[in-house]
């Protein structure tokens, strides 16, 4: 059992009767959040006027900005975002990844082997994918891997155009695309897309 409480102007998290070193603040919502495998345990705090992830007894690297963190699917590795110095980056088992204008939707792989997360840069975004940045397009999302792990799609935009990328290769362009799904021994997948008015299955 865990949760937040106050102690006197300060808050601190309650594990198992246990408390933790006392905080400016600790976000109540979402907080904290244990591992899949429940061994772990960890959370966002205030601390002056920046923010940290703590795990156990120990803090993370002070930011601007943390968002809530999360475990991946093994519970091996624990990943939050965060803002510094108006730059946005992924915190990976404590290793900084790139910076960019700004980062934003995160997908471990089943397991737990590969991560991937969009990201933008000025007028341009990309798939990052095992810390790499892919291709650019105006706009990209819904990072999906296969159900073994070694596949990966995603949705780009250019313009008014979308096209899927599948393992780093892209699709013909339609006017929509909808509905991509990995078949469950991950050897096909489908998607449905709309040229004009006219809609295809793939």
């Amino acid at each position: 059992l865990a949760f937040v409480a106050q102690k006197g102007a300060d808050y601190v998290v309650v594990m198992d009767g246990v408390e933790s070193r006392p905080y400016e603040g600790i976000p109540h919502k979402g907080n904290p959040v244990f591992s899949p495998d429940s061994k772990r345990l960890a959370f966002m705090a205030i601390k002056g006027k920046k923010m940290l992830v703590v795990e156990g007894a120990t803090e993370g690297k002070a930011y601007d900005k943390v968002s809530f963190p999360f475990y991946s699917p093994d519970s091996r590795h624990l990943v939050y975002p965060v803002e510094d110095n108006k730059k946005q980056f992924i915190v990976f088992d404590g290793k900084e990844f790139p910076p960019f204008d700004r980062t934003s939707v995160q997908a471990f792989s089943p397991d737990s082997s590969r991560f991937a997360y969009t990201a933008r840069q000025g007028k341009k975004s990309f798939m990052v994918v095992d810390g790499k940045p892919q291709q650019a397009f105006d706009d990209v999302a819904l990072p999906v891997f296969s159900p073994d792990s070694k596949h990966l799609a995603y949705l780009g935009k250019d313009g008014e155009k979308f096209v899927m990328v599948i393992d780093g290769v892209k699709t013909p362009a339609y006017d929509e695309i909808l509905q991509f799904a990995y078949s469950p021994d991950s050897s096909r997948h489908f998607y449905t897309a709309r040229r004009g008015d006219r809609w295809y299955l793939y």
